[in-house]
């Protein structure tokens, strides 16, 4: 029997936006200096690491199960090998021990599915897949793996698949993955408020599931610039928030977190620019009421489990909580230390005059669940692009100080547990991706594409998107090469690699990490040297591509197109040993009689590269 949960499924996306006339190239890839990897040629892959041999896996709604992006570079090969979709009966996943929704198993029934149950109303997944995935089709929007094979599940927000953050669909494509013998990272780009009756259970969960060759990365979200968690110090008589609300939602919990005895006062305001004050309730945390207790025309109730208490506000008419009415939650005990966490939809905001007491709530303690958690990979996001209009191929000089600092709305920690979060950050102002051909024009803002691909006889759309669930699959696709490079990398490998390679971001008062940037911004090409075992500290390997060459190998010959004769060149091992020292002679390298595998070339002091032989 399907339970119904009363979480709140929070996006990391925040905006799409559209209109322009223009194709700029996404410098996504320049921010994250991934082009040291695939070599920046737009949909060419002359790389090593592409995400071959790695199943990139995705949780998210709205998908277009048609879009080139989703077939290799060539259009021919497609790449989406399993398609769970939760909008469908949940009765037909054939052959697995998990309930989950209907299952499509071959390209045959994917491609004439052609489009999830939802994809009327929603394309997130398609535009979020197409970051962490997407071949890009010769457009400059490609993917971070390109050559990734996917597994994708669509959720349904009406179930509790994506209302409880244990969803059996992380297990599902953890389970193809190992079914394939192949390493997976999983994106997800969702994320609900936190909920402590479930937030324990929830983790462990996780925790199981995790391991060698098995990671997720998830949106910090998009709440950073939204109070709603505040702390009643000890010493303190008296203290707490103001509500108000931002949507029309009828019920909302309120959690206090507290092993002292302390008193919670619930005071309705008669309208928020007037002090008059209405009907209040008052729970002392020693005596709980038994019974729903209604006053006016809210109710509230209040349960205690290990000295976390969840007050539930439920509205007999859901128009009486909006934007022209307000609460305050008070909490009184001097002796008594209390955390007051309210409902991630409902803003918090001051309101001196009225109550100074109540003004305590700051934007820490955002990052929604699963990201919160200490063994997810937390993603925030940094402005890589100013605007939509903003076309310049290379990132720009930035007079203002805008580019490359955190999104406002990009949640921050602490976590509740009191965990440093998020762990790392990603361009996600203003992404480039793919668009769902299937979304009806009442979608969003009712947006245009800027640009389109024709594929099969049909046109599909590219479109700008903002939000950690951009930021996120960047480093998802990313950590793809990373498996890619070593399969049985654990969570604690990745956040050491991103610990040691990302590029520090943030005041340094802040220090590192912090709970705005975490390590800082991301690197490619730096983490997978870490991953290889290559020395990033040898002072003649440059950490950056030679401009306007391109490398190829082939049997024992070195390609480097562009590169002028007698160029220096050193190769350096896994353990960071000089090799072989050579030169460039008509645009070719010698490899003869060194042995398989990859090595990182040092160009004169041009650049480095990595090749595999």
């Amino acid at each position: 029997m399907m339970v119904k949960r009363s979480l709140t499924i929070v996006f990391a996306c925040c905006m799409l936006a559209a209109g322009l006339s223009a194709s700029p190239n996404d410098r996504t890839t320049k921010w994250v200096n991934i082009e040291q990897v695939k070599n920046g040629s737009g949909a060419g892959l002359t790389q090593a690491f592409t995400g071959k041999g790695v199943i990139v896996g995705i949780l998210d709604i709205g998908f277009d199960l048609t879009h080139p992006t989703f077939y290799a570079t060539d259009g021919k090969t497609y790449r989406i090998k399993r398609f769970v979709d939760n909008c469908k009966d949940a009765d037909t996943t054939k052959g697995h021990a998990i309930p989950l929704g209907r299952e499509y198993r071959t390209e045959e029934e994917i491609l004439d599915l052609q489009h999830s149950g939802d994809s009327k109303y929603h394309q997130h997944g398609t535009h979020v897949l197409g970051i962490a995935a997407g071949s890009g089709y010769g457009t400059p929007y490609q993917g971070m793996a390109p050559d990734a094979e996917i597994c994708a599940v669509c959720v349904d927000l009406s179930t509790e698949y994506t209302s409880n953050p244990e969803s059996p669909e992380f297990k599902y494509v953890f389970d193809y993955a190992d079914e394939q013998g192949k390493p997976c990272v999983i994106n997800y780009s969702m994320g609900t408020g936190y909920d402590p009756k479930s937030f324990y259970k929830a983790e462990q969960a996780f925790k199981k599931m995790l391991g060698p060759g098995h990671i997720i990365v998830a949106g910090a979200g998009n709440s950073g610039a939204q109070p709603y968690y505040t702390t009643k110090k000890r010493g303190i008589e008296a203290g707490g928030v103001f509500l108000k609300a931002s949507n029309d939602k009828s019920s909302r919990e309120h959690h206090f977190i507290s092993n002292d005895p302390f008193v919670l006062k619930l005071i309705r305001v008669k309208g928020i620019k007037s002090p008059v004050k209405g009907d209040s309730l008052t729970f002392d945390s020693q005596n709980l009421p038994t019974a729903t207790q209604t006053i006016d025309n809210y109710q509230a109730q209040m349960t205690k489990s290990d000295s976390i208490y969840t007050l539930k506000l439920s509205f007999i008419d859901p128009e009486d909580f909006d934007l022209d009415g307000t609460f305050i939650l008070v909490v009184e005990g001097k002796e008594a230390q209390v955390k007051i966490i309210t409902d991630i939809y409902v803003s918090v905001h001051d309101n001196t005059a009225l109550d100074p007491r109540c003004n305590l709530a700051s934007e820490a303690a955002s990052i929604v669940a699963p990201s919160c958690f200490a063994d997810i990979i937390s993603v925030g996001n940094i402005v890589g692009r100013i605007n939509q209009n903003d076309l310049a191929d290379d990132i720009p000089a930035d007079p203002d100080g805008v580019m490359g600092v955190r999104n406002g709305t990009s949640s921050v920690g602490p976590t509740f547990t009191g965990i440093i979060k998020p762990d790392v950050v990603a361009p996600g102002t203003h992404v480039i991706s793919a668009g769902n051909s299937f979304s009806t024009t009442e979608i969003r803002d009712n947006f245009e594409a800027f640009t389109k691909s024709e594929f099969n006889g049909k046109s599909y759309p590219w479109r700008l998107a903002t939000g950690t669930s951009q930021a996120t699959p960047v480093v998802s696709g990313i950590i793809a090469l990373w498996l890619e490079a070593k399969p049985t990398l654990t969570t604690q490998e990745v956040l050491e690699t991103i610990r040691l390679t990302s590029k520090p971001i943030g005041a340094d008062s802040l220090g590192h990490p912090n709970n705005e940037y975490g390590y800082g911004l991301i690197d490619a090409y730096k983490g997978l040297l870490h991953v290889l075992g290559i020395d990033t500290s040898i002072r003649s390997l440059s950490q950056h591509q030679p401009e306007g060459m391109t490398f190829r190998v082939q049997g024992d010959v070195l390609y480097a197109d562009g590169a002028a004769d007698d160029i220096p060149v050193t190769f350096y091992n896994l353990s960071g040993t000089i090799v072989r020292q050579s030169k460039v002679e008509n645009g070719t390298v010698s490899l003869s009689g060194m042995p398989k595998g990859v090595y990182a070339v040092q160009l004169g002091n041009q650049g480095s590269t990595l090749i595999r032989k």
